[in-house]
Formats: structure tokens, sequence, C-alpha cells
């Protein structure tokens, strides 16, 4: 009984479906009829559970499913799955093959029609399928049909997504598809073209101004233009054919450029900050959601992302449209041209809509309207911003002349302020070079106060032997004067005579020896006080050198320092002896306050490359790491105050820098060592 039953069943639900099927409209087709619409033939069923199959819905579909109005088959975001039932019959005497395209707004969709075995096959296209699982390679959502002379098929397609969905399939023979690509593709060309052409040039703008405003404009036709070529399915086809669900992602990433674009240049070219600050502030926030909708479009195409997006979307434009009008009023002089280009992007937007829905238009011209409003608001805008331009000119020549005017009215004050500042400079400099020359005299008199122990001392010994000898020659020529000027004087007596003759010479030689010697201290001290004014002179250094040792050799003998000479023959150099004599004496007494309980000083000096160099080295503690960048400084010193003044260096270095040579500190290990070159030749006058 159950098998009978079971039987009874399925030849009872295989009635009904033939009868259903015998219900629907037959659409009548030949080989090479031109494109069809479906809607005529098409019978719509909602599915609000989205779980029935196409044997549930084929028993079902006239007795309990809900049936659309043919005339209402754009039924917008529905969470619904729906059926469509159509059946085709070939008219003609030869097999004929057709076409079938689904509306590109659909996500998925498949086709089942009964094989030979009375069993339902399904074919799945839309334009979630990546490229390779496709039947036809082409971004349209197509399938192929075919039916023998005299043949009819019903066919049963399912259709679901989470986009918009459109249940108006059309029918193309291969003539009809191609025809109607090639004419998409050419009208493609020219709407791209055109936009790409304007991005480029206000991009080359923006480039060459750094004026937000066509930075704006370039954003918002790059999203236009990436928009519109993905809901064309163009960028799927191009750039990630194998990536759908990217692709859908993309076209609410790209209307987030787009509406960010559109708002910036909005407040940029109404100059909102200034006519309207409320509502520049509300289109910055605008922004700041178009933002964060991209970010958030990046990961996901669900549908609330897409119908916040299309809220947002409408927001935007209704403010920019509200802003553009407010802004007219006010007296913004760009306002006109902005308010009809955005009106005019509207309206193809709002007829697109409307053709969607089967008003005001025909589908066909549906798909034109968009690119009409948006290259009308491309070429408004583009006279907007060249308005601007020419505003912007007149603006700044205004600018250039008022300009001008004031710079020829402050020119006259400038060339007094000019002289007067120039004289109280030349004052500045005569007092700069006076302090300086004051300067140099106390740290040279400061020197020569340190040698005045040791010249002293130097000049009290010959000054010994002179007074000594003297009196010794005064008291031996009186004797002598004494003797011979006796007649009687015997022959002793002559002989006493010529002992005092000769002591009298011994004496008289030791006078010129201390006179010899005071005059060459004298001579020495004379050379290092020489002023600066002296003219530079060919000047055998390594005896001035020698001069100056002799000078504050007795500071350095009282502290136990002992001084090595290595000199090489030197020719002479041209130069200040006097200035020179006080970098030697200045490098010397540095080296004696570093070693106060003794030590050495090695000299050496030879000639080179054009120039004479001199290395003076002791063996002190050296100079610290951290010092060794302003030892130059003036008075720079590591010394108590009542022990240097820190200008010794300094004006050493001013020195030789101004004798067209260099002095330097050179890194060693143990002890400070300084380098001293001079050319041997002078091109410039000394200053």
């Amino acid at each position: 009984m159950t098998r009978a039953a079971d039987r009874l069943g399925i030849t009872l639900l295989f009635l009904l479906g033939s009868l259903s099927a015998s219900a629907a409209p037959v659409l009548p087709l030949t080989p090479h009829q031109a494109p069809a619409s479906l809607v005529p033939a098409l019978e719509a069923f909602e599915d609000a559970s989205r779980t029935m199959t196409v044997e549930q819905v084929e028993l079902r579909a006239d007795s309990e499913l809900p049936r659309l109005d043919p005339e209402q088959l754009n039924v917008g975001y529905r969470r619904s799955a729906f059926w469509l039932r159509f059946r085709l019959m070939n008219t003609g005497r030869e097999a004929g093959h057709w076409l079938l395209e689904l509306p590109r707004p659909n996500d998925e969709a498949v086709l089942y029609t009964r094989s030979q075995d009375e069993r339902f096959e399904g074919r799945r296209f839309g334009k979630m399928l990546p490229l390779s699982q496709r039947e036809v390679s082409s971004e349209r959502p197509l399938l192929h049909l075919s039916l023998e002379p005299g043949e009819s098929k019903l066919y049963w397609m399912r259709v679901a997504g989470e986009d918009t969905l459109d249940l108006a399939p059309t029918l193309w023979t291969d003539e009809a598809l191609a025809a109607d690509s090639a004419h998409a593709n050419l009208i493609n060309g020219v709407y791209f073209g055109v936009l790409l052409a304007m991005l480029l040039f206000n991009a080359f703008l923006f480039l060459s101004t750094r004026d937000r405003t066509y930075f704006f404009y370039s954003l918002f036709q790059l999203g236009m233009v990436l928009t519109q070529a993905a809901l064309d399915q163009i960028t799927f086809w191009y750039l990630w054919p194998e990536s759908p669900h990217w692709a859908a992602r993309s076209e609410i990433l790209f209307a987030s450029i787009m509406l960010f674009g559109a708002l910036g240049f909005a407040r940029c070219f109404l100059e909102l900050g200034a006519v309207a600050p409320w509502l520049d502030r509300l289109l910055a926030a605008l922004m700041g959601l178009a933002t964060g909708l991209g970010a958030v479009a990046t990961q996901t195409s669900h549908r609330l992302v897409q119908q916040s997006g299309m809220v947002l979307v409408v927001l935007g434009a209704a403010s920019i449209l509200f802003t553009a009008v407010l802004a007219w009023r006010r007296g913004s002089p760009h306002a006109q041209l902005f308010l009809w280009g955005w009106v005019a992007l509207l309206c193809g937007t709002f007829a697109s809509g409307f053709a969607a829905n089967g008003l005001l238009v025909t589908s066909a011209t549906a798909s034109l309207m968009p690119r009409v409003g948006s290259l009308v608001e491309a070429t408004l805008l583009s006279f907007g911003l060249a308005q601007r331009i020419r505003a912007l000119r007149r603006e700044h020549k205004r600018a250039q002349d008022e300009l001008l005017e004031e710079r020829t009215a402050q020119a006259h004050v400038l060339e007094v302020r000019v002289e007067e500042r120039t004289r109280e400079l030349l004052q500045a400099l005569e007092q700069l070079k006076s302090a300086q020359a004051r300067m140099v005299q106390q740290a040279r008199l400061a020197s020569l106060g340190h040698l005045v122990a040791g010249v002293a001392h130097e000049v009290g010994n010959p000054l010994n032997f002179t007074r000594g000898g003297a009196q010794d020659l005064e008291r031996r020529l009186e004797l002598l004067e004494g003797m011979l000027g006796k007649p009687e004087a015997q022959q002793p007596e002559l002989q006493g005579a010529r002992k005092a003759l000769e002591g009298a010479k011994r004496a008289l030689k030791l006078i010129l020896t201390g006179n010899e010697r005071i005059h060459r201290i004298v001579e020495n001290l004379r050379n290092y006080v020489t002023a600066r004014s002296v003219a530079p002179e060919p000047t055998d250094l390594a005896a001035d050198l020698e001069a100056t040792l002799s000078l504050v050799g007795k500071r350095l003998d009282d502290r136990g320092i002992r001084v090595h000479r290595e000199l090489q023959p030197l020719p002479k150099v041209p130069c200040r002896p006097g200035e020179l004599n006080q970098v030697f004496t200045n490098l010397l007494l540095n080296s004696a306050q570093a070693m106060p309980h003794g030590g050495e000083i090695f000299i050496t000096g030879r000639c080179a490359d054009g120039q004479v160099e001199f290395l003076f080295r002791d063996t002190g503690p050296g100079i610290a790491p951290e010092h060794r960048e302003a030892i130059f400084d003036p008075f720079f010193t590591t010394l108590a105050p009542s022990e240097g003044t820190g200008l010794g260096l300094s004006i050493s270095h001013e020195i030789v820098t101004r004798h067209g040579g260099e002095l330097r500190l050179v890194n060693g290990d143990g002890g400070a060592t300084f380098s001293l070159t001079l050319p041997l030749e002078t091109h410039e006058p000394f200053p």
C-alpha cells in the first residue's frame, strides 16, 4: 500500500506540474530574431523563506506563492528569493541559438530545465561568479539557450542576492549582442575618454597651483569614473576577473571616494568657510562618514553597507545641492555654474533610477542618462573652474598692482633706513675692530707680564758683569794714569802699568759681553712687542722661536721643563714676527701651565708642500675630549680666573689664520700636540 501511494503521489505531482507548465505563456522565437525582452512571457513568484527547491516551486507556484506584477519586476533590496517561469518556442525552420542575459545588479541566478529523464538541471550565472566559472567569458552575465525547429521548452530561474534585484532578463542573438557590445564600447570610450581628459587636466592644474580645489575635483572625477566602471563590470573584467566579491566591494569603495571628492570640492569651490561656516562643518562631517564607509567597504559588501552607502550618497547629494543654493543666494561668484552642474548630474542619476522602475524613460535610454548628466556636470564645472582661474588671475593682478604701489611708496623709506643702518653697522664695525685691537693688546700685555720675571733675571746677570767690570776698569785706569804720569817711573812701575792695562782690557771685555747680552735680550723683547701695523717681512722663524725660548726660558726652568728642538733648515716666511712670537709664547706658556711639576716640550719644524709646519708637543695631561671643540673659542679656559683669561689660543688662532695658515689641535695619545702651518708665499695683502 505504501509503494502504491507513493507512485500515486508522484503521478499527481507530475500531472499538476504539467498543468502548471502548460499554463505558462509561450514566447515564440526565430533563429535570427532581434533581442527580445522576456517580460511579456515571464511569471514571477516570491519565496520569502529562500529555502524552496525548484520541484516545490513548480508544485506550489500557482496556488501558494505570491505572484509579482509583471510591471514591477525591479524589486530593489528584498531578502526573498524570486522564481521566474517562462517558455520559449523555436518557430523557425532551423535550430536556433540565443544568449540569455541577466540584469547586472543581480548577484547570482540558477536556470533550471528538465532533462530527458524529467529531472531538473540547473546552470548558475550572475555577477558573483568568477570569470573562469562563467559559461560565457564576458563581463555580462550570459547563458547559452538552444532550441531545435519547432521545439518548446519551459524554464525556471531562481534569482537572489544581497544587491538590488532586477527580474527582467533579455534574450540576444550572437549578432545582436556583438552589435550592442560595440555600441556600448563606443559610448564608454567617449564617456570615459572625456572624463579622464578632464581628470588629467585638473590633476596637472593641482600639481601646478597646489590649490586643493583641483585636487578634490580630480578625486571626484576619479571616483565617478571608477564607480561607473565598477557598475558596468569593466573593472571586474580588466582588473580582478577572479574576485567578484572584491568587485562588489569596490563599487561601494569607489562611490565613497566620489562622495568624498564631491564634498571636498563643494567646500573649496564655494568657499564655504567664509560663506556658511556651519555648512562647511556639516560637509566636513559627511566627508568623515564617507571615509568610514570606504574603510568598511574594503571588508564587506553586505546589504546593510550598500543601503548605508545609498543613504549617505543621497544625504551628501542633498547637502551639496542645498549648499549650492545657499551660496548662490549669498552672492558666491561661482555658485551658479556649480549649482547647474550638480543639478544636471542629479537629474541624470534620478532619471536612471526612474527608468529602472519603468517610469519616464525607456530602459534603453536609462543607461545613457547618468553618463549624459555626468558629462554635462563635468563640462559646467570645468567652465566654473576656468571662471575661477580668471577670477584668481584678476585678484592676483590687483594684488600685484597694490603690492607694487606699496613697494614704491616704501622704497624711499627703505633706502633711508638702509643708509642709517649702514652707518650704524660701520660704526659698530669700527668699535668692534677697536675692541678687538684692545683685546689683542691686553692679551699681549698679559703674556708680556709672564715674561717680566724671566727678562729681569736675564738682564740682571749681564748687568752685574757690566757694573763690576766698569768699576774695576775705572780703578785700573786711574792707577795706570798715575803710573804713566810720573817721569821718574822705573822699570818695575812700567811692568805694573802693563799689567793694569791688561786687566783693563779684560774688564772692558766683560763690559762688552754684558752689553751684548743685554742688547740681545732687549732686541728679543722688542721683536715680541712689535705692533701689528708693521709690514710683513721675510722672517727666519727658527731664529724667532729661539728668541722666544730665551724670553720664557726662566719660567720653564723654574718648573723643571726641558725643551727639545728638532728643526730642519727652514726658508724665510713672509709674516709679522712680533705676532708669531706671541703665538710661540702662548703655546709654550700653555704647556708650562699644564705641567706645573715638570715635563718635556718637543718642538719640530719642517718644510713640505710649499709651507712651513711646526709641531709643539708636551708631556702634560692633554686636553679632555669634551673640551677639544671649544679650545679656540674666546674666553674659554679650564684654569681659575686668576690664572688665565682664555684668550691665548683664540688670539693665536686668529693671528695664524690672518697669515693664511692654520693652527689646529692634533689628536694623539698623551699630552697635547698643536700643529702650526704657514704658507711660503702670500697672494693676498695682510689684513
